[in-house]
């Protein structure tokens, strides 16, 4: 869609002067992904239009750490078109009244004239200086996750704030970081594939056999 394409070219100079240098424009799905890479780290914003009419959709921000991502892809097939977030800003989405009234707010902002692009401008960036660079700011580090996610939070509500393989990725994460909780999170989770395998090896054997192999690299490795 020209008017999306537009769009992206319009906001590249804005994000990179907040230091997100690297744009990247998915035509066939209407997302914007604005990066900032360090040695270790990715984090990156990404927006979401409508691809049949101008509309915007969403705003979100993610955090890749490397580390994890460069033993991960040693088990698991990860799609190179998309970078693996390891950390997403559920922070906002665990304040529901609040998300939902953000996204009505900034989904129904027009997007016509000049002034209405001016203001849309405006109204993002004072989004993502609000909720996102804090997120980002917050988890800036994998001992920053491990720290005030996987050490505060529940565990069933890590796939919340650390989203898909959630058991591979803390796993990793518990041992890069050297946390006394890795033997006890790594016990339970073979307990629970193997379980999953009793009820119904043909869904879980492949997942379980993935896990065994990780345990085994994590347990030998001198992270």
């Amino acid at each position: 869609m020209k008017f999306n394409e537009d769009l992206f070219s319009w906001l590249e100079a804005p994000f990179s002067d907040l230091g997100f240098k690297k744009a990247i424009y998915f035509e066939h799905n209407g997302l914007f992904d604005f990066e900032k890479e360090s040695e270790d780290s990715i984090q990156w914003i990404r927006m979401a239009f409508d691809i049949t009419k101008k509309g915007f959709v969403r705003l979100d921000g993610y955090i890749q750490f490397k580390p994890v991502v460069d033993v991960l892809e040693k088990f698991v097939t990860i799609k190179e078109e998309f970078k693996e977030e390891i950390v997403g800003n559920y922070p906002l989405y665990k304040q529901k009244q609040l998300w939902i009234s953000e996204c009505q707010r900034l989904s129904n902002l027009p997007l016509n004239s000049s002034s209405d692009l001016d203001n849309f401008k405006i109204k993002i960036f004072s989004h993502i200086r609000d909720f996102i660079l804090p997120f980002f700011d917050e988890y800036h580090s994998l001992q920053a996750v491990n720290d005030k996610i996987i050490n505060e939070v529940q565990q069933n509500e890590y796939s919340n704030f650390i989203p898909g393989k959630t058991n591979f990725k803390v796993l990793i994460i518990l041992r890069m970081a050297q946390n006394p909780k890795y033997e006890e999170f790594r016990d339970w989770a073979l307990k629970a594939y193997q379980k999953g395998v009793e009820l119904d090896a043909a869904t879980y054997q492949k997942e379980y056999d993935t896990l065994v192999r990780l345990t085994n690299y994590l347990d030998k490795e001198g992270f």
